[in-house]
Parts: structure tokens; C-alpha cells; sequence
């Protein structure tokens, strides 16, 4: 199981921020599977007009797009891990 950095950009009007998120998974693709499925368990959808195939809407037209996903190493996850959230997988 690799341990991975989730990097997203959410926007909502014209305002925008950066989350992260770390994530344990098999590889990078499943960070992106569990990205999708996550956010369309909870209602997103695709987000047509706005960036990639990577990019979500949500309730009152809140976008995330996912801006990259990064392997870490050991030391990196045992830091992040204490300071960032994790990432929920449904």
C-alpha cells in the first residue's frame, strides 16, 4: 500500500484555495479513483467548462480539481500525516 499527497484546488466564485490531503492507496491511479468515487457518493458531478476530466461540482456550484497526486516516503508521511487530513475513501 503506497502512502500519497492529494493536492486539489477548490473554487467557488471567485474565490479559490488549495487542500491536501494525504491518502493510502494501491497507486496513484486509485487516488484519482477514490477521488471520483468520494465525491460522487456525496453528490458532485462532472463539472463541464472548468478544467479537466479531474473536476468536480458540488452543491452551490463549488469545483475541486485535483491539481496532482505525489508518492511520499516514509519520513514525509509520518509529518503530514500529523498535520493534514486524510482523505476519506468511500
Amino acid at each position: 500500500m503506497g502512502r500519497y499527497l492529494l493536492t486539489l484546488l477548490e473554487t467557488s466564485g471567485e474565490h479559490e484555495h488549495t487542500t491536501r490531503h494525504v491518502i493510502e492507496a494501491e497507486n496513484a491511479q486509485m487516488v484519482k479513483y477514490h477521488y471520483h468515487r468520494t465525491l460522487k457518493d456525496w453528490g458532485w458531478s462532472d463539472a463541464y467548462g472548468y478544467g479537466d476530466k479531474h473536476t468536480l461540482e458540488g452543491y452551490r456550484g463549488i469545483v475541486s480539481e485535483l491539481m496532482g497526486v505525489e508518492e511520499l516516503d516514509y519520513h514525509e508521511w509520518d509529518v503530514m500525516e500529523k498535520y493534514l487530513s486524510k482523505w476519506t475513501k468511500v
